[in-house]
């Protein structure tokens, strides 16, 4: 009996599913790689350039920009090129839109928060009518690969673009608005095959 109680423990063990750590590691999974070190412009300029030749799927640019006055802003275009010699700008990629999420408490009230988490998202939070779709479960719907040419920044962005579709070196021509000085640094990340 004690023998069948073992088998029986071991075939329990057996079907507990394993957890896939490495499936879901944001560190060490993509390739975060430096496309414009921090630094301030004054002019139009192009910056570094890198090779992403080697990565696979979709891949995303986090842009930041800062600016020394109140209404100025930062523009840039992402450009790609097969040889670095012949650039051309990058056309279908998406842009990622911004949603502020507010987490509350009911212990210290609903009024007061307590963190506010900006997600940049692949697409549009929407909330069906549940009258009419007939679900009523939030959703995301996905933003289109349909944009080219500059790009405005205010603060941050994140643009995503299928890797396979580009040439192999990545670039990004930044411009001022008038004459401030803009603060500027951009990641790109994707997954490498080769890792």
């Amino acid at each position: 009996m004690k023998y069948l109680f073992r088998i029986a423990a071991v075939a329990l063990l057996a079907l507990v599913p394993f957890v896939a750590r490495a499936q879901f590691d944001q560190f060490a999974g993509p390739r975060f790689t430096v496309l414009t070190s921090p630094q301030q412009i004054t002019a139009a300029r192009t910056n570094d350039v890198i090779d992403i030749h080697g990565y696979e799927g979709i891949g995303a640019v986090v842009l930041m920009s800062s600016t020394n006055s109140e209404n100025a802003t930062s523009t840039m275009q992402l450009v790609g090129s097969p040889d670095r010699t012949n650039w051309t700008i990058i056309s279908n990629y998406a842009i990622g839109v911004p949603l502020s999420k507010i987490y509350t408490n009911n212990y210290y009230g609903s009024g007061t928060p307590l963190a506010t988490n900006i997600f940049v998202l692949p697409g549009t939070n929407t909330t069906p009518t549940a009258a009419t779709a007939g679900f009523a479960t939030p959703y995301n719907s996905t933003a289109p690969f349909t944009n080219s040419g500059s790009f405005t920044i205010t603060n941050y962005a994140v643009i995503g673009f299928v890797i396979p579709d580009q040439a192999r070196y990545l670039g990004i021509d930044w411009m001022n608005g008038g004459g401030q000085t803009n603060s500027v640094g951009a990641f790109f990340i994707g997954k490498k095959q080769d890792q």
